[in-house]
């Protein structure tokens, strides 16, 4: 099962998307497709910048966040980030917030994250990550 990154929900809309990223896309069943609620709000603060975004926040509704599961950030997810955050920041390698709430939603769920920023999600133990690009 699969947690798709904000780069990767963004590759559909493109005029031109990944081919690879489209045919892996659509060999996954609907039911093994799933997204961060920090990804809605990525996606959501992109909309609200771009000056078309009034227009495409319906067609990210419509063909893609559709079309799984939005998985909360519950109190053990932001647990789990808590203690990512601090590792990452011992090891003096840190990353976003947003990236290690939604590395965290992917740990307690067991998901694969599918991102384009592979070195985003690196060196987090345990956490399996994919680039269909």
């Amino acid at each position: 099962m699969y947690l798709l990154d904000t780069n990767a929900l963004s590759e559909p809309l493109k005029r031109s998307p990944s081919p690879n990223f489209m045919s892996r896309l659509e060999a996954v069943r609907k039911e093994r497709l799933f997204t961060s609620a920090i990804t809605v709000m990525e996606l959501r603060y992109g909309c609200a910048l771009h000056g078309g975004g009034v227009k495409l926040w319906p067609r990210i509704q419509r063909e893609i966040l559709d079309r799984m599961e939005v998985v909360p950030v519950d109190s053990p997810i932001a647990e789990r980030a808590g203690d990512l955050l601090a590792a990452v920041h011992r090891r003096g390698r840190p990353r976003s917030t947003e990236d290690l709430l939604i590395a965290a939603t992917g740990l307690a769920h067991g998901l694969i994250v599918v991102t384009h920023n592979t070195r985003d999600f690196k060196d987090i133990p345990g956490l399996r990550v994919e680039d269909w690009m």
